[in-house]
Parts: C-alpha cells; sequence; structure tokens
C-alpha cells in the first residue's frame, strides 16, 4: 500500500504491516472496556462526545504523521477512541431504542458498515493518497461529531440506574420533543439497580451469579472472540480471494445486504439465538466449500465458487457481528452493560489481532484451508 511504500516496509519486513494491524486493536481492546467503565459511571453521551472529539483530531494527526513508528502510536490511540465509540453506541442502541424496533434500527446501523466499505473500495481506487484518505475521515468524523454533540440525548436507563429520577425525566422528555410524541401520564421510573452498586462490583456480581451465568458469559466471549477471528481473517486478506482485490472488497462490502435484510426479516421472528445458530451453520458451509477448494477437488476450484464462498462466509460474519452486540446488549444489566459489553469487545479485540498475522500463515498455508481450521 501507499503507506508500506513510503516508509519502507517491504517483504523482509512484513511484519510491520501486521504490527500497524495490531497496534489498532490492542488500542481498540483498552478502549472498550475502560471506556465502557467510564461510561457507566459519567454517562453514556459525556464520553461519546469528547470521545469523538479526540478520535477527529487523532485521525487529522495521523494524516500529518512523519514516521512509521509515529503512524503506529496514532493508530494505537485511534483504536482505542473507535473501540470505546463503537462499545458505547451498541449500549445507547439497547437503551434509547424500544424493543418492537431495536432489530431494524441495529440492522439500518450496521448495515451501514458494509456499505461504508463498498464505498471505501471505491474511494481508495480514486484516491491514491492515504494521507488524503485520512484528511477525509477527519471531515466526515467532524460532521458527525457536530451532530452528535447537539442531537443525541443521555439515557435515561444510566440516570435511573443512579437514582437521579429528575434527570431521567428530562432526558425522556428531550426524546419525546425530538420525536413528537407526548410522555403516557401514567410514566414511571424506578431504580434499575440497587442503591450502593458500582459499575465494577455490577460488572463482577454478574459473572458470579451462578454457575448458568458464568457458562452463558464464557460461551458468549468464545464467541466473540471466534468471530472477531474470522471476521477479519476475510475482511483484512481480500487480496488472497481470486479476482481483482478492488472488485473483491466492492462485492465483500455489498455482500452484507442479503445477511442483513434477512436479520431484518427474521431476526424478531425467530429470535437472537436461532438467528446466531442460522448464520453460524452457513458460515461453517462457506468455509468447507473454501477447504475442498484448498483440498483441489475439482467441483469447486473455479474462480466464481472460490469467491461465492468466502463472500457468503463474510456476509454471515457480518450479521453474527451485528446480532451479538445487539444480544449481549440486551442481556446484560444496565448498572454495568457499557463495560460487559467492553469486556465482550475486548475479548473479540484478541482474535481480531490474531488475524492480522494469518497473512503470513498463508504464504506456506492456503487461506482457505487457514480459515477452514
Amino acid at each position: 500500500s501507499g503507506i508500506n511504500a513510503e516508509y519502507g516496509v517491504f517483504c523482509s519486513s512484513a511484519y510491520l504491516a501486521a504490527l500497524s494491524i495490531s497496534y489498532y486493536f490492542v488500542g481498540y481492546a483498552v478502549g472498550t472496556t475502560s471506556l465502557g467503565v467510564l461510561a457507566d459511571r459519567y454517562g453514556r453521551k459525556r464520553v461519546v462526545v469528547p470521545v469523538l472529539l479526540l478520535y477527529t483530531g487523532i485521525t487529522g494527526l495521523v494524516a500529518s504523521s512523519t514516521s512509521y513508528h509515529q503512524f503506529l502510536l496514532l493508530r494505537g490511540i485511534s483504536g482505542m477512541l473507535h473501540g470505546g465509540l463503537q462499545n458505547v453506541t451498541h449500549v445507547l442502541q439497547a437503551e434509547l431504542v424500544p424493543p418492537k424496533y431495536r432489530n431494524a434500527c441495529n440492522t439500518v446501523k450496521e448495515g451501514m458498515f458494509g456499505f461504508g466499505l463498498s464505498i471505501s473500495a471505491v474511494m481508495l481506487y480514486y484516491i491514491t493518497s492515504w494521507r488524503l484518505q485520512f484528511v477525509l475521515l477527519c471531515v466526515l468524523l467532524g460532521l458527525v461529531a457536530v451532530v452528535v454533540s447537539t442531537v443525541l440525548p443521555e439515557s435515561p436507563f444510566y440516570y435511573a440506574g443512579k437514582g437521579e429520577m429528575e434527570r431521567a425525566m428530562i432526558s425522556l422528555q428531550k426524546i419525546s420533543r425530538i420525536n413528537k410524541v407526548p410522555l403516557p401520564n401514567s410514566l414511571v421510573l424506578e431504580r434499575s439497580t440497587k442503591p450502593g452498586v458500582t459499575t465494577s462490583e455490577s460488572i463482577f456480581g454478574v459473572l458470579h451469579v451462578s454457575m448458568v451465568t458464568k457458562l452463558g458469559v464464557t460461551s458468549l466471549f468464545y464467541a466473540f472472540f471466534t468471530m472477531a477471528l474470522l471476521l477479519y481473517c476475510l475482511s483484512y486478506h481480500v487480496s488472497a480471494v481470486p479476482g481483482d482485490v478492488y472488485n473483491n472488497s466492492f462485492l465483500m462490502g455489498l455482500s452484507s445486504v442479503p445477511a442483513y435484510y434477512w436479520l431484518y426479516s427474521y431476526g424478531d421472528k425467530l429470535g437472537r439465538k436461532k438467528c446466531l445458530m442460522n448464520l453460524y451453520i452457513l458460515t461453517i458451509c462457506s468455509l468447507l466449500v473454501a477447504w475442498c477448494d484448498a483440498r483441489g477437488t475439482a467441483l469447486f476450484r473455479t474462480i466464481t465458487v472460490q469467491l461465492l464462498a468466502f463472500v457468503t462466509a463474510r456476509s454471515c460474519m457480518l450479521a453474527i457481528a451485528s446480532l451479538m452486540y445487539l444480544y449481549t446488549s440486551e442481556l446484560y444489566p444496565s448498572s454495568a452493560r457499557s463495560g460487559l459489553v467492553g469486556l465482550s469487545s475486548m475479548i473479540a479485540r484478541a482474535g481480531a489481532i490474531l488475524s492480522s498475522y494469518v497473512l503470513v500463515l498463508a504464504r506456506t498455508i492456503p487461506l482457505s484451508s487457514t480459515l477452514s481450521v
């Protein structure tokens, strides 16, 4: 890429390219947990707005970096801020959107990720300067920061969990004015947590309630790890898929549309758990096709089938990632929701970090075999 060429990261130092991804995800892991705990303690909006402003400034500084080590450091900080932002936005969605519309809202929000990926493929094709790309991202983030700071309300669940019922009612009144829907006269707010329970106590309390809860949370953590490992393997190693890399990136971005449409249609009908199981089964089948290709099975040794297998697997993994964050945001208690979702996301980053080194392994073992394992 342009970054590697400018800073002299070539074949002999290819590990540095993987290191840049690792720096980003290490920062991401730190941000999801630390900023999640801060959001539980000080409020969702009080964390989102300053972090978004910092993220905008750091993105601008990345464009002006003068050395590869400076670039790595700034990318690590960007990852930390990005992780915190994504974590808290998932929590805000669970607390601000009614259950009736939550799946639809989540599907549209996550669908923008796939749309953005397709647009980025076009942008990378026409805008070859990586510095100009980061400047453009800085401008877009600045616009988002202005909108969020003026429109986004604080979560009434956060205030209710702290026992600040008057401020929770004020937040609800602001939301009702934005939506032009009057509050019902019979509305009653109650504390969602017991008095004196801190965020850290709530986080560890969830892990110590019962053996069933421990096993359930542990399985969710493992699901986050494998989800991130597979998703970022498929996302970052598009170059290993047969065909033009720009076309493949564009197709993989659009590939999320069928999965998100299915999630939109059946997310409420089947429930979160059944949807996850169906998506995992389809992912396994797609990876088995890729594995058959690596084994040299004649039926599968065509570029069209290979590309279809990778696109389908990545499409399912995007839908799984979207549903996992929605599912956990609904499962965890509001008093520790940001911290626990952040902890889940931190574990997912471990899988994302490992994914950056799969490309090195894929030089001796076909990528499809690596992903199938």
